[in-house]
């Protein structure tokens, strides 16, 4: 569940984001590209491989 809340506050920061780039404020661009980087080493890389090798084994188990 830590996994979802990461993914949640990063989500929540891209609507920061959204909102800063429509009313043409400055703010770090760069902490864009960073939260794309936790996205893709931590939530695609790691959490949906917990989720591959933890859940979905239970879920094939359980329908057997």
């Amino acid at each position: 569940m830590q996994e979802h809340g990461v993914l949640n506050r990063i989500l929540f920061f891209y609507v920061f984001c959204e909102i800063k780039l429509s009313t043409k404020e400055i703010f770090p661009i760069e902490t864009m590209s960073d939260s794309a980087i936790i996205i893709r080493n931590f939530i695609e890389d790691y959490h949906e491989k917990q989720e591959e090798n933890y859940l979905f084994t239970r879920v094939r188990k359980a329908n057997q």
